[in-house]
C-alpha cells in the first residue's frame, strides 16, 4: 500500500477500492480507515449458526436476502462498511448492485469480539443510525448474548437482550425463534 493512502486524512470509497486484498477487513467510517484482522473461529461459528437459523426463516417466507461479509455497504463516498451479516427486504432489493449495497439494509448484525467491540458499539452503531438502518443486532461472542436494537429517530433503543438460555425473537421476523445457546454449537 502506498504511503499516501496510509496517511490520507479523509478516505473515500475510491481509495477503498484500490486497497490490496490482504484478508483483513477494511472499512471507512466517516472518512476514517479502519482495519480489523480476520475473525476468530468462535466468531465465525456464531455467525454461521445465526445465519443458518435466520436464512431458513427468510427463505421459507421469501422475505428478502441475507448476506454475510464480505459485502460492501456504501452509505456515502466516505462511509463503506462490511457488516458480518445484513438483510434486505424483498421490496428493497433495488439497493443491491453487483459490487455493493447502496443505502441502508433493513438489518445489520455484528458479532462482537474483543478486537471489534469498541467500533461495533461506537462508530459503526452511530453510522448505522445516521444512515437509517432500522434494526441492528449485536451478538456478543464472549458473553453469548444477542442484543436487538431498533432505530428511534436518530438513535438506537435496546429493544431486547437475550442470554445463553433464552430463545430470541424479533418483530422483524415474526415466527422466528433463535435458541441463543445453539449459536455456539
Amino acid at each position: 500500500m502506498s504511503q499516501n493512502l496510509i496517511n490520507k486524512p479523509v478516505w473515500t470509497y475510491e481509495d477503498y477500492c484500490v486497497l490490496p486484498q490482504d484478508f483483513n477487513r477494511h472499512e471507512i467510517i466517516e472518512g476514517d480507515h479502519m482495519m480489523t484482522p480476520s475473525p476468530t473461529f468462535r466468531h465465525q461459528r456464531i455467525l454461521k449458526n445465526l445465519q443458518f437459523v435466520v436464512e431458513g426463516h427468510i427463505r421459507s417466507r421469501d422475505l428478502g436476502t441475507l448476506l454475510p461479509a464480505p459485502m460492501d455497504v456504501l452509505f456515502a463516498p466516505t462511509s463503506v462498511v462490511q457488516p458480518d451479516l445484513l438483510f434486505i427486504k424483498q421490496e428493497r432489493l433495488h439497493i443491491v448492485t453487483e459490487t455493493n449495497i447502496q443505502g441502508a439494509p433493513d438489518l445489520v448484525v455484528e458479532v462482537l469480539s474483543s478486537s471489534s467491540a469498541a467500533i461495533d458499539r461506537g462508530g459503526k452503531m452511530l453510522l448505522y443510525a445516521k444512515y437509517g438502518v432500522p434494526h441492528y443486532w449485536i451478538a456478543d461472542s464472549d458473553r453469548l448474548t444477542l442484543e436487538m436494537y431498533e432505530l428511534e429517530g436518530e438513535k438506537y433503543r435496546l429493544a431486547a437482550q437475550f442470554g445463553k438460555d433464552d430463545r430470541a425473537q424479533s418483530p422483524l421476523f415474526p415466527g422466528l425463534v433463535i435458541p441463543v445457546a445453539e449459536l455456539e454449537r
